[in-house]
């Protein structure tokens, strides 16, 4: 694409193809733009300023639409072709908002940090919580109404990553705490736990001090399934 049509003078967060024309891709940036791209036309479709902050989810929704979330409780539908947002699903519950309001609950701001449509089941899911503010969660919706079907808050981490398998139509979810979960959207069973152990250990001696230092590496950047597995 000509460099004057495609601006990437900000860091690209998140980055989607849609499963149905893979023609089309989307991007979102550390500043909140999404812009939507046919590759086979060369050319941006839309450009859309939905917030100030990162894009942190993307998921085309039913070929036309894309989910997109941030850092914030709000989850937009935006329309490839128009640029439009058609909808917006609140993503905290009216409990979450007083306690808040209230200081009951302290939270900075709210954070959905990955967004995921299974088309088969009409099911949006999204995974919440950061360092700073303990709503550790998975949320299930129906994609139809954008009404909550189900909760998950037996995690004692951020959830960050997720991702879908098809054949045992379950869930999979890793949390910063390197622990690696499973739930059936059969029946909203959560899976007991499995650590994903440290990559990489070192140790570092500090020249002021007599201790040693331990330093891991290898936290997990990325999460999907293989198809036909």
């Amino acid at each position: 694409l000509p460099y004057e049509k495609f601006d990437l003078s900000n860091e690209v967060t998140r980055i989607e193809f849609s499963e149905t024309d893979k023609n089309i891709l989307a991007l979102g940036d550390e500043r909140g733009k999404l812009t939507i791209v046919d590759l086979e036309k060369r050319a941006i479709l839309n450009t859309v300023q939905l917030f100030d902050d990162e894009v942190t989810g993307l998921a085309f929704y039913k070929d036309k639409q894309l989910l997109v979330s941030g850092n914030s409780s709000r989850l937009f539908q935006v329309d490839v072709h128009t640029g439009k947002i058609v909808r917006t699903i609140e993503t905290k519950g009216l409990k979450e908002g007083i306690y808040h309001a209230a200081g009951i609950k302290h939270c900075v701001r709210d954070r959905i940090n990955q967004v995921i449509y299974i088309e088969a089941q009409d099911k949006i899911v999204t995974t919440h919580g950061w360092d700073y503010c303990h709503d550790f969660k998975v949320k299930v919706w129906d994609g139809s109404t954008g009404n909550i079907v189900r909760e998950i808050t037996q995690f004692k981490h951020p959830v960050q990553l997720m991702t879908w398998m098809s054949k045992p139509q379950s869930l999979v979810f890793v949390d910063h705490g390197r622990n690696l979960w499973r739930l059936s959207l059969s029946d909203f069973r959560l899976s007991t736990p499995i650590y994903l152990p440290e990559t990489m250990t070192t140790y570092h001696r500090l020249p002021e001090r007599d201790d040693e230092i331990k330093l891991n590496f290898g936290n997990i950047q990325s999460l999907t399934t293989i198809p036909g597995t």
